[in-house]
């Protein structure tokens, strides 16, 4: 592999530690105002100077610990050879959400007793607001714009089949890291339309996630109940947007690299990686940016304040968040809620089809595994032909 292929390569994976570092970073500042490491602080307290003294203690002590560990991360994925660069970035980015989960519990807790000191109990009447003609609204994109990705994952499948009497007898099934084909197949259907049919599971979840966008429940705040939903609809629109654009940028990203396998055209390897590691490293970079200026439910955006209902106050569901993350509710019909830490949506688990769902993504996840064994394992070749 040249070293500008290496370069390439090092640009896209080196940066992806440092990332995964300023999403945790700045996570307390891009969740809902009233969400306090996943603990619910209702009025008053949600702008408390102790809250901000809070979150500055994590953006100190996980500032030092998570950037350390960012730069360790970084300089090792340097020095180690090629063959273990995978096994790096796997492990240094589990690693680094372990760390980040570990400071997150911690503060957790700090705002939990926060809560119980100053706050003992609610300061109004506690209910649950929903919009009964939410619905009906223009929340997010049509369904109709992801008509742009599918055509063009339908023209690389057409592309394959009218080209596949042209193509080579060896098709280039994996590359390491660096950019060198380490696995060969012959050429079957099989192997020539491998990577269509991983574009079609990339694109189904970008459809999977377009849809709960458009049909996730909805959260409002009963202390600012109209401005909320504002918010909440302008978020929906963002995150459409963005679901689309990514959309389109992945299978774009993954077309050259396809060009490049079949051998039929001279889509150089350099460009091949650029545009796959391109398209990923735009799509990170898009969704961080999206969160801070949007942040959980819209709750950076400026809306006009309309109202402020004196009297109400959310009801506190705290309890219903195992760690804080894991929302288990058997009596409440939705499915897909908004995160407590974090942007954007996650499963009810106390949802019976919640884990149809969770079921459903395994086996496809491990269907598309097996399909991956069967055509590199019993199509393979040597690489001398």
């Amino acid at each position: 592999m040249s070293n500008a292929n290496g370069w390439i390569l090092n640009l896209v994976n080196i940066p992806m530690f440092f990332i995964v570092f300023l999403i945790g970073w700045l996570m307390p500042y891009l969740t809902r105002r009233e969400i306090v490491f996943g603990v619910r602080l209702n009025g008053r307290l949600a702008d408390s100077p102790d809250v901000r003294e809070l979150k500055r203690d994590y953006l100190r002590d996980y500032g030092i610990a998570g950037g350390f560990l960012a730069i360790l991360l970084s300089m090792g994925y340097i020095l180690l050879p090629d063959g273990d660069v995978r096994s790096a970035i796997m492990l240094g980015s589990l690693l680094q959400v372990a760390v980040m989960f570990l400071y997150f519990l911690h503060f957790r807790k700090k705002a939990g007793e926060l809560k119980t000191r100053l706050l003992p109990a609610p300061e109004g009447r506690p209910v649950v607001v929903a919009d009964t003609a939410y619905r009906d609204s223009e929340k997010a994109l049509s369904w109709a714009w992801n008509a742009i990705p599918l055509v063009l994952l339908a023209a690389s499948f057409a592309f394959g089949l009218s080209m596949y009497d042209l193509l080579p007898e060896r098709i280039p099934m994996h590359w390491d890291l660096q950019g060198n084909v380490d696995g060969w197949s012959r050429k079957t259907h099989a192997s020539v339309l491998f990577l269509p049919i991983v574009m079609t599971f990339c694109s189904g979840l970008m459809l999977m996630v377009f849809w709960v966008i458009r049909s996730a429940k909805q959260n409002l705040d009963a202390e600012r109940p109209k401005e909320s939903l504002e918010q909440n609809h302008a978020f929906r629109f963002h995150w459409s947007v963005f679901t689309v654009i990514s959309h389109t940028a992945l299978i774009l990203g993954m077309l050259p690299i396809y060009l490049h396998s079949l051998r039929v055209y001279a889509v150089s390897q350099g460009l091949a990686f650029a545009a796959i590691g391109g398209s990923v490293l735009f799509i990170v970079v898009y969704a961080i940016v999206l969160s801070i200026k949007v942040g959980q439910g819209g709750s950076r955006l400026d809306r006009q304040a309309v109202e402020t209902r004196f009297g109400l106050t959310n009801r506190d569901d705290d309890r219903l968040w195992r760690a804080g993350v894991f929302y288990v509710n058997p009596d409440d019909p939705a499915l897909w809620v908004e995160k407590r830490f974090g942007v954007g949506w996650t499963l009810n688990f106390g949802n019976p089809r919640a884990w149809y769902w969770v079921a459903g993504f395994v086996v496809i996840c491990l269907g598309l595994v097996g399909f991956s064994l069967y055509v590199s394992i019993f199509n393979a070749v040597q690489s001398g032909g």
